[in-house]
Parts: structure tokens; C-alpha cells; sequence
């Protein structure tokens, strides 16, 4: 019969770093959000022979609900990782390069429907 293994111990640097780049995650997103929110409420007068508002802020709910279930599932799986003894530090810098992608993708999404972008 095999003893139980000692459970991992996981490191101070690597829990310093999980966490900081969760809270940073997690603000990037919510500052992203609001930043996006202002920019789909001025959109009121849109001409319709060259922009469609409702595919602009249609495409802003779902890049930003996507931001929001990757932020959420990065926080769950980097809390996990930590209990269960592994390194999550990368699980926390994937998801805040994940969200930058998501975060220019809503623009290019509104500068296509609307002409109202930021990159515009």
C-alpha cells in the first residue's frame, strides 16, 4: 500500500503574482466595460446609410460578456491551481492577454458598424 503524498506547497512569488494579475484582470475589465459604455451611448444619432447601431451594440454586449466569462474563469481556475499546490501565475497573464484582444476586437467591431470607434 502507497503512503499518501504530502500535499504542494506553492510558492510566495507565485501566489503574489497570481493575484496581482487577477486584480488587475478583473480591473482592466471592469474599467474596459465602462470605457465601452460610454462609447455605445452616444451612438443615439447614427445615420442609417452608414452605420447600424443595433449590430454595434449588439457586437459590444457579446465581446464584453465574453471578457466577463474569461475574467470569471480565469479567477475560478487560478484559485484551483493555488489550492491544488500548482503554479497559476501564466493562467492570470493568458486571461489578461485574452481580454486585451477581446477589448480591440470590440473596437474594430464598433468602428465597423457604427464608424463611431475608437480606432477610427
Amino acid at each position: 500500500m502507497t503512503a499518501p503524498r504530502e500535499p504542494r506547497r506553492v510558492s510566495g512569488w507565485d501566489v503574489a503574482a497570481t493575484s496581482t494579475l487577477l486584480v488587475v484582470t478583473v480591473a482592466a475589465v471592469a474599467l474596459a466595460t465602462l470605457l465601452q459604455l460610454f462609447s455605445i451611448a452616444f451612438i443615439d444619432y447614427c445615420p442609417p446609410e452608414t452605420c447600424d447601431s443595433t449590430a454595434g451594440v449588439i457586437s459590444q454586449l457579446v465581446v464584453f460578456g465574453a471578457m466577463a466569462l474569461v475574467a470569471l474563469a480565469a479567477v475560478v481556475i487560478g484559485v484551483v491551481r493555488l489550492v491544488r499546490g500548482r503554479r497559476a501565475w501564466w493562467i492570470a497573464l493568458l486571461a489578461l492577454a485574452v481580454e486585451a484582444a477581446l477589448w480591440v476586437l470590440a473596437q474594430l467591431l464598433l468602428d465597423r458598424f457604427t464608424g463611431y470607434g475608437w480606432l477610427s
